[in-house]
């Protein structure tokens, strides 16, 4: 959306929200609101559904605009939602923010400044250092209640008794009445090499790839590259991040494996 549509966009809005009704929330079609570190989020529709709460999964419709530029669209047939847990799912900090202050059938335009989205570094080529991103839509379109999250409980047990703690109690839990109470999909095993790297427990990281990808899928050699390069092993990094590149066509051409490549390239010469 240009520069000077979403402007008029906003000034549109502001005239609505004039005649708009408020809702039990005090808000009105039009407002804008301001997280704690800066975000800010004009409503273009108020929900009445389910609030979003840390352990909700949720399932939007956005599209992201960087400089003027649309660089990602999801809102089109159900199957195309961007689906996430809200405060686990690893999101850059002001979307998550924004996130938790919505509600299913809420509709707003996000505003996320550099210091709460991708920062100095930027992330690839379609979003450059220091870039603020406009979610020109932000479509809350299901929310559903909270559940325990698996990688959490997996985290605690790999933590204190290393992966065979950690495969016994995954099958406690995935066979036990329990079960219904977690997210136990594969989402949970990527937010747990999250926690893991957080913790720098990589060695114990380089353990779960090995048990998780029986598949040898793509995106797990990716977290086995990076896990690699947090271990210092940028050499056996390098070398995986080219052998991956090449037998993997879209990986060949994503931003942030070029980036990544770039990177190891110079830190492998420099050693």
């Amino acid at each position: 959306m240009p520069i000077k549509k979403f402007t008029a966009l906003l000034l549109a809005l502001a005239i609505w929200s004039c005649s708009g009704d408020r809702t039990n929330r005090e808000i009105v079609v039009g407002d804008t609101l301001t997280t704690e570190s800066g975000a800010k989020y004009i409503y273009t529709r108020i929900g009445t559904g389910r609030p979003v709460e840390t352990g909700s999964k949720v399932w939007t419709y956005l599209a992201l605009e960087v400089n003027g530029k649309e660089i990602w669209n999801t809102n089109g047939p159900p199957d195309s939602s961007f689906v996430f847990v809200a405060g686990k799912d690893r999101m850059i900090k002001g979307f998550t923010e924004v996130t938790l202050k919505l509600r299913e059938g809420d509709e707003v335009i996000a505003i996320l400044p550099p210091e709460l989205a991708y920062g100095e570094k930027g992330a690839g080529s379609d979003i450059p250092p220091n870039a603020t991103l406009v979610y020109t839509q932000y479509k809350m379109k299901k929310v559903n209640e909270p559940k325990l999250s698996l990688s959490d409980t997996l985290f605690a047990a790999m933590k204190s008794g290393g992966i065979r703690k950690m495969v016994d109690t995954r099958h406690r839990i995935l066979n036990s009445a329990d079960t219904s109470k977690y997210y136990y999909d594969n989402s949970q095993y990527r937010i747990l090499w999250n926690l893991l790297n957080d913790a720098g427990l990589n060695e114990e990281n380089l353990q779960l790839i090995d048990f998780i990808n029986t598949k040898n899928e793509s995106g797990w050699r990716w977290y086995r590259v990076r896990t690699y390069e947090k271990l210092g092993k940028f050499s056996v990094a390098l070398d995986s991040l080219n052998v991956l590149m090449a037998s993997d066509t879209s990986m060949a051409s994503n931003g942030r494996a070029v980036q990544l490549k770039a990177e190891l390239e110079s830190k492998v010469t420099k050693k």
